[in-house]
């Protein structure tokens, strides 16, 4: 017997690309730690410059710099307030910088050495760009840094350099801080880059989900629009005997069910097309319109008791195994034994078979317009992520295998 097996191959995972959050964790983070191991080399320096300080002025500074290095450090590791805490460093080292003169013991004195703050000045400085978004702030605060240092830098209070030292620990500040804020500004850019990217690509995933399921919806009508009406029609244009016309009757009765629960249908919101079915219930359903439908059709049920799945696949396997019997009773002759039979498969599939031992044909020669086969069966299963199998040969009858896999294991939709 010849055999045709037809599959709708999943689509594609989505990747998900790098976000700015990301990067805003790692860069405070950076900070933070960072902060911690220049503030731990600059401690010694702060311990030695004690006698110079007045007591207020030396615990004020060591708590107020050292204490805001320790909460951004945490403040990064725990994501929240970073922002906050980024700003406070920044802010709590240039007040130090400063007001550096006011701290020490005399002011007149020249002290040996560089004011210990400014070997947190390249912490502060990504602190500011790390609190301040745009980089024209943390260039502000840079210019503003490098001021007060140079001043104090040139004080008594602040170790008395001339003018070229100054210079050359201003450009030294200029440099490391320029390139930090640098730094920032290159991952801020690249990762909104990417986000732009993923946005875009996210968008076309949409719009061809939408292209996807119009035409899902187009397949569906046509199968529909077949179905309930051409074939309801082509049986009524051939019915000649009492019993043809009889059959035609109840076929346009089950057709005006149809179109009307395709209105229902069309009206679902996303949440309902999510909603499970019980596989017993589509069982129930095939018996209800086999008995509709008369003729010498056996049902057969397997046990389906928890067995679910979406409403979707249910209409698509009954509205197909109906076509299936429909066709049989068309065109696989009057005498003949017919069979309707519904089973579970695997862990979470099911399994609709529609067969008969009548005239069966030739897939290889069956016409591209035969739309009850082509439409109404194949590509309703298939579009719902089922499959079609056909094993049919003349003389031979007809077997047609309607397959759902079920969900993946873990997972709550249907692949």
């Amino acid at each position: 017997m010849s055999t045709e097996r037809l599959t709708r191959p999943g689509a594609p995972p989505v990747r998900r690309s790098p976000r700015r959050d990301r990067i805003e964790v790692i860069l405070s983070r950076a900070v933070g730690i960072v902060g911690i191991a220049f503030g731990l080399m600059a401690f010694p320096v702060a311990i030695e410059q004690r006698e110079i300080l007045s007591p207020m002025g030396f615990w004020v500074t060591l708590i107020a710099v050292y204490g805001s290095l320790v909460v951004n450090v945490v403040a990064s590791i725990v994501q929240r307030f970073v922002r906050t805490a980024n700003a406070a460093v920044a802010i709590i080292w240039l007040v130090t910088m400063a007001l550096w003169p006011l701290f020490v013991v005399d002011a007149a004195v020249v002290v040996d050495g560089r004011a210990w703050p400014w070997f947190l000045a390249s912490v502060a400085v990504a602190a500011a760009a790390g609190a301040y978004l745009k980089v024209r702030r943390p260039i502000t605060y840079l210019a503003m840094a490098v001021i007060a240092y140079g001043y104090v830098r040139l004080l008594p209070s602040g170790g008395g350099a001339p003018l070229d030292e100054m210079l050359l620990d201003v450009l030294s500040t200029v440099t490391f801080g320029g390139a930090v804020i640098t730094i920032f500004t290159v991952f801020r850019r690249a990762s909104s880059a990417v986000d732009k990217a993923q946005a875009a690509a996210l968008s076309r995933y949409a719009e061809a989900a939408t292209q996807d399921a119009i035409s899902r919806e187009r397949v569906r009508v046509d199968a529909l629009v077949h179905d309930s009406v051409l074939t309801t029609l082509v049986e009524a244009a051939r019915s000649t005997t009492p019993e043809a016309m009889e059959l035609s009757a109840r076929m346009a009765e089950e057709a005006i069910g149809h179109l009307e629960a395709a209105g229902e249908a069309s009206s679902r919101t996303t949440e309902q097309e999510t909603e499970q079915d019980a596989g017993s219930s589509l069982a129930a359903r095939l018996e209800q319109a086999v008995a509709q439908l008369g003729g010498d059709v056996v049902l057969r049920v397997g046990e389906l008791e928890g067995r679910m799945l979406p409403l979707a696949v249910s209409d698509a396997l009954h509205s197909a195994a109906m076509q299936a019997v429909i066709n049989s009773l068309q065109h696989a002759g009057a005498r003949v034994a017919r069979w309707l039979a519904v089973h579970a498969v695997g862990d979470s599939g099911i399994r609709v078979e529609v067969g008969d031992t009548g005239v069966g044909f030739l897939i290889d020669e069956l016409p591209s317009e035969r739309l009850g086969l082509r439409v109404s069966v194949i590509e309703r299963v298939t579009a719902v992520g089922g499959s079609v199998e056909i094993d049919s040969h003349p003389g031979e009858g007809t077997i047609v295998t309607l397959q759902w896999p079920g969900n993946p294991e873990g997972s709550e939709k249907p692949s």
